[in-house]
């Protein structure tokens, strides 16, 4: 596993304009970048999900890494 850091770093040199890590929000920044149709629902409840939440009081859940709803 590689530190934050590392990644970063090897970000900057690559000329990444935009460093996403772990690997799920990677895969869905790749996603929105090619195809921002797809990521959009899924993003729009994500943003749902964790403003019910957060006004509920449970910041533990309003910052979990969420899986989309089927």
């Amino acid at each position: 596993m590689k530190y934050a850091a590392a990644i970063i770093l090897a970000g900057v040199a690559a000329g990444e304009g935009i460093i996403a890590f772990p690997d799920k929000p990677r895969e869905l920044w790749r996603t929105y970048s090619a195809a921002p149709e797809r990521a959009k629902e899924y993003l729009k409840d994500l943003a749902a999900q964790r403003r019910k939440a957060f006004a509920a009081g449970d910041v533990e859940a309003a910052l979990r890494a969420t899986a989309p709803r089927e």
